[in-house]
């Protein structure tokens, strides 16, 4: 069964490879999203399922703000009456799956030599709490992903310095 299964992963793999092949734009897109940090082959294809999902979605007139809260990342405040006594938490409306892998690919990306690992230390060394700042990273990532996408630029770690 476990071999099966190998089989038809290796297949879907293939079909994916052979699409990419015929479609050479996207191939540059996948390869301007890999330079991003925190970005690899597992993030990649689905953040740019997403991000041509919002473009279709938006008519190419979305923006990373729109993006993030489209995805579940953006801050949602615990507002009930009197009582606001609760921490904000983001607002989790968007793609379970999405969140998930760019929260994994930040978690990554913040313990190397990057521009995200020094965002990273400047919010915790602020008092925040150390998942908080993965998911900002996380957040930044998403945005830093659809300016490289509705730009069509390249990755440029020294403008991205934060």
């Amino acid at each position: 069964m476990i071999r099966s299964l190998e089989d038809a992963l290796a297949e879907v793999n293939q079909a994916i490879d052979d699409h990419l092949d015929q479609h050479k734009p996207l191939r540059q897109e996948v390869k301007r999203l890999l330079a991003l940090p925190g970005i690899g082959p597992k993030v990649g294809l689905p953040l740019l399922v997403l991000l041509h999902r919002w473009q279709n979605l938006t008519d190419g007139e979305g923006t990373a703000k729109g993006l993030t809260a489209f995805v579940g990342l953006d801050p949602q405040p615990h507002e009930s009456g009197r009582s606001v006594r609760r921490r904000a938490s983001i607002s989790k409306m968007g793609d379970v799956e999405v969140r998930r892998l760019l929260y994994m690919g930040a978690l990554s990306a913040v313990h190397g030599h990057n521009p995200l690992h020094n965002f990273y230390d400047r919010l915790v060394e602020r008092g925040k709490a150390k998942k908080l700042a993965v998911v900002a990273a996380a957040r930044k990532i998403l945005v830093w992903a659809w300016t490289l996408f509705s730009r069509q630029s390249d990755w440029n770690p020294k403008f991205h310095t934060i």
